[in-house]
């Protein structure tokens, strides 16, 4: 642990190598003197490396921060080093919502685990669902962790919080049936002008891709000689800057997982809606399959209002849990109950384990396992 910096450090360039360095000298708390380097290509950066390392071990420089100002500073240069931007905004959601409201004047010093248990207790109370209470506190203690860790001195003590007991939540996923894909497949194509975004809903209903890749879909990926979808990119409709800024810009990446790059057969119904699709928007020259009436890129929040729509049209009532991403969910479970291989499934979904594939979309085991052994002579002789 740090108790006492030495001078203000030294930056400069390796001439044997081109790096810059800069060095932090310091003492710990048994008196001894350490020297920590920190490389870089530039100065700058091996300056801000060496600086951030102050800022950690300084044990004195957040003693009085409030909760607001220290999470905020955990979560900006600990959890965004190790966090995609997804993950990133749901912590800062998180804090935002649920944390700051009630703690962010308290200083770090003053919370009690007493005054955390309360929190717990009063979100349980309003309803917030188990996965939202476990995240509150998990934030909570890594937050109190690294403040401790780095020379604070607190009162709140993790081990004394506890979770309330909650019913297992159900998060199996939500899914429409064969009857109900085809009404939904049937209305899409024949009612492909209705909406501007039916034509993306009739491929999702036929690819199983996500709707990220979708969004990313450009028309340099349609195979047409092949009839191949060809998925090679994913869109996020929000991302972070390097300072931890939100920035509401529509950004493509490499898909979720290095098994999301995949070719994906196109059948009669997405042929329809690529074909409607290119003769629609054929003015706007966009490189995307799916754009908006100015040929942008769309947000996908477009693609779930017009699936709501859709099922108002049809009739058909899901829970609330049921939103554009059912259409993966089916396709999906259409592909295992037609028994086509969990690993051509796996990879059509964009899967890197087929126990992913088994764990989310081999529904009502129990009543499949009845049924197999129904079917076999030796148990039903």
């Amino acid at each position: 642990m740090v108790t006492e910096f030495i001078g203000n450090g030294t930056t400069y360039k390796d001439k044997a190598t081109g790096m810059w360095r800069s060095e932090v000298r310091f003492i710990d708390e048994n008196g001894k003197k350490h020297k920590k380097v920190f490389s870089a290509k530039t100065s700058e950066e091996s300056a801000q490396r060496a600086q951030a390392f102050r800022n950690q071990a300084d044990p004195n420089s957040h003693y009085e921060d409030k909760v607001s100002v220290y999470f905020m500073f955990y979560i900006q240069n600990r959890l965004r080093l190790t966090n995609g931007d997804k993950s990133y905004m749901r912590i800062i959601a998180t804090f935002r919502n649920q944390i700051e409201p009630v703690l962010g004047e308290i200083k770090m010093k003053d919370v009690t685990s007493e005054t955390v248990q309360k929190l717990i207790t009063d979100l349980y109370s309003k309803g917030y669902s188990e996965s939202t209470l476990s995240k509150v506190r998990n934030l909570i203690s890594g937050a109190f962790r690294y403040f401790s860790d780095n020379g604070g001195r607190c009162r709140y003590k993790d081990g004394l919080v506890i979770l309330p007991l909650k019913c297992k939540e159900d998060k199996s996923p939500v899914f429409f049936n064969h009857d109900e894909i085809v009404t939904l497949n049937t209305y899409l194509r024949e009612n492909l002008e209705k909406l501007r975004y039916y034509p993306a809903l009739l491929i999702l209903m036929n690819t199983g891709m996500r709707v990220g890749e979708l969004a990313a879909l450009k028309w340099e990926n349609i195979d047409y000689e092949n009839n191949i979808l060809n998925v090679t990119s994913s869109a996020s409709q929000a991302s972070v800057d390097e300072n931890g800024n939100f920035t509401h810009k529509i950004k493509n990446k490499d898909p979720k997982t290095k098994s999301g790059k995949r070719k994906i057969l196109i059948n009669q119904n997405t042929m329809a809606a690529l074909n409607y699709l290119k003769e629609r928007d054929s003015y706007l020259n966009s490189e995307y399959v799916v754009c908006t009436n100015h040929g942008k890129q769309v947000y996908q929040g477009s693609f779930n209002k017009a699936f709501h729509t859709l099922l108002e049209e049809t009739g058909i009532e899901k829970d609330g849990r049921c939103g554009v991403h059912t259409c993966r969910h089916s396709f999906a479970t259409e592909l295992v109950n037609q028994k086509i291989d969990i690993e051509a499934v796996s990879y059509i979904l964009g899967h890197s384990d087929t126990r992913t594939t088994i764990n989310v979309y081999l529904h009502d085991k129990e009543n499949r396992s009845l049924a197999a052994l129904r079917n076999c002579e030796y148990l039903s002789a």
